[in-house]
């Protein structure tokens, strides 16, 4: 395992800019802090200091099948993506409990850092909205990226089933089968619960967004049409019709632009794996 001050060295992708805010000055980062109440771990605050906020490099964003760090919400200012001081907001939105400092999430599912019961050091959880329940995932935030790995690492070879049973998967397999594709799955199983009766209209479509807000993230100019079809499921009046818009509209957008996901993908292994043979000199 790598230690942490080997890891704070390629940890951020430069070359994604959503979440990406000013650099660190002491004087936002205690701003940051009197207006949560808490002190930020030191790791967490070393990493800012480097870049504050941003994609997460390939190498480092995935943690279990559960939880994944994809981006790492900053202190801010940032122009596109949710900062730390965002939580208050954002908690109150989705009815979650006070005390979690929200790091990265689609609304369904967060990874936190949770001081609901100390304000200093506190524990990493993964916090699910739908169990209203949170699993931790490290005692404190330093371990929690010393135990970081890349995503498409932690799923066994034998879950891929596109590749062949004579060879393990290529980088391309594993990278369809990413967040992305997951979020389209996820979106057939919403419709479901709606249907049964497990989740209302306006929960359903708040989930529509939240599930498509990986693209937002790698995707840039070209999610246009994802956003036109969500204006359109965000003004559908019965169930049948946001089915229709989510199946014609929104999935086949977000297949549309699988092939530029994989491709980002890549290029984030290719650039730390350079990156990494340059600091070894």
């Amino acid at each position: 395992m790598a230690s942490f001050d080997e890891i704070k060295l390629a940890f951020w992708d430069k070359t994604a800019s959503h979440g990406v805010g000013a650099p660190l000055t002491d004087e936002r980062l205690a701003h940051a802090e009197r207006e949560l109440g808490v002190t930020l771990p030191d790791a967490y605050v070393e990493l800012l200091r480097l870049q504050n906020g941003g994609g997460v490099a390939a190498a480092y964003d995935g943690f279990s099948e559960e939880a994944s760090l994809e981006s790492l919400a900053g202190v801010g200012p940032t122009r596109v993506g949710h900062t730390i001081l965002d939580s208050r907001a954002i908690r109150h939105t989705w009815e979650m409990p006070d005390g979690l400092v929200l790091l990265e999430g689609d609304g369904h599912t967060w990874v936190a850092l949770d001081y609901r019961r100390t304000t200093t050091d506190p524990p990493v959880v993964w916090w699910d909205n739908d169990e209203e329940a949170g699993t931790e995932l490290a005692p404190d935030f330093r371990s929690f990226v010393e135990a970081l790995r890349p995503l498409d690492t932690i799923f066994d070879d034998s879950n891929w089933v596109t590749a062949p049973s004579d060879r393990p998967p290529s980088a391309v397999e594993k990278a369809e089968h990413g967040a992305l594709s997951a979020a389209i799955r996820q979106l057939a199983e919403d419709v479901a619960d709606l249907h049964a009766g497990r989740r209302g209209m306006d929960n359903t479509k708040k989930w529509c967004r939240a599930r498509a807000e990986p693209v937002f993230r790698q995707a840039g100019k070209r999610s246009g049409p994802v956003n036109e079809a969500l204006r359109e499921i965000k003004a559908a009046r019965d169930p049948d019709e946001l089915e229709r818009l989510v199946s014609e509209r929104l999935v086949p957008e977000l297949e549309r632009l699988m092939p530029y996901w994989i491709d980002k993908r890549l290029q984030g292994y290719a650039l730390d794996e350079e990156y990494l043979r340059e600091q070894a000199g």
